[in-house]
């Protein structure tokens, strides 16, 4: 009598011995489970986020990655990375968030801004990115007050330093440029070139060429409501013509003669 009654009572102690551990592994998975989905949530968010989207087997991905860790890329980008934080986003482990971005080619970098997704196809280097994230986020990096438009470097044909759009009704060619921005410094050096000098002469008497420094001349750059850099623009008398076509020689040149 008393062995089946102890029996007994042991098979109700391993019962709920078990229960406890069917309930345990029960709060153990979901707790896991909430875990997965915050770490994947964060594309959800509004605050703007530069997201690279790579794979280890991929060498331009492994590329990429190497110029990211680089303390040269890493000071660059810090003017951007409180605003907007650089994202790694390995897609052999996150395939998840991969599939929903539509994701396929390595490496891929958007631009998650609020409800706006922008892909990023400049060249791989961070003054480019920096550039792109403050074309896109209307963020101001100018950090000099003064009004001085004469730039550092500049061609021999003269330019025109007056901060007038329409000095004497002459028509202007302004080039709104930065020294940080690589495609600004691009366009300084084509315009300094030989080939440039000699083309422009043909056109110097009736277009002045201005260079305009936004980091020194932020009045005149905000006026025209410049977001990008280089920025080129021809004023014709009430008219300002924005050139959007190919920087060569060439083809500004004759942008120039077709519009005065």
């Amino acid at each position: 009598m008393f062995g089946e009654k102890f029996s007994s009572n042991i098979n109700i102690i391993l019962f709920i011995i078990f229960l406890i551990l069917i309930i345990f592994l029960y709060i153990n998975y979901n707790s896991n489970k909430t875990t997965s989905d915050a770490e994947t949530f964060e594309i959800n968010t509004t605050d703007p986020q530069l997201k690279v989207f790579y794979t280890n087997w991929c060498g331009h991905s492994r590329n990429l990655l190497k110029q990211i860790n680089t303390q040269e890329f890493q000071d660059v980008y810090n003017s951007v990375s409180l605003k907007c934080p650089l994202v790694l986003v390995d897609c052999e482990k996150d395939k998840q968030m991969c599939q929903t971005n539509k994701i396929n080619g390595y490496p891929t970098i958007l631009l998650f801004n609020k409800d706006k997704i922008i892909s990023y196809d400049g060249d791989r280097n961070a003054s480019s990115m920096v550039e792109f994230i403050n074309l896109n986020l209307g963020l101001n990096t100018t950090t000099t007050t003064t009004t001085n438009t004469k730039p550092n470097t500049k061609p021999n044909t003269k330019p025109n330093t007056n901060t007038n759009t329409k000095p004497n009704n002459i028509p202007q060619l302004k080039v709104f440029y930065t020294n940080w921005c690589g495609h600004s410094r691009t366009m300084l050096s084509l315009l300094d070139s030989d080939k440039f000098k000699q083309a422009y002469q043909q056109v110097q008497s009736k277009c002045n060429l201005v260079l305009v420094d936004c980091e020194k001349d932020e009045a005149q750059c905000n006026i025209n409501s410049i977001r990008g850099y280089p920025t080129i623009i021809l004023f014709v008398s009430d008219k300002a013509i924005p050139y959007d076509g190919p920087r060569d020689v060439d083809s500004i040149i004759k942008f120039v003669t077709d519009n005065i």
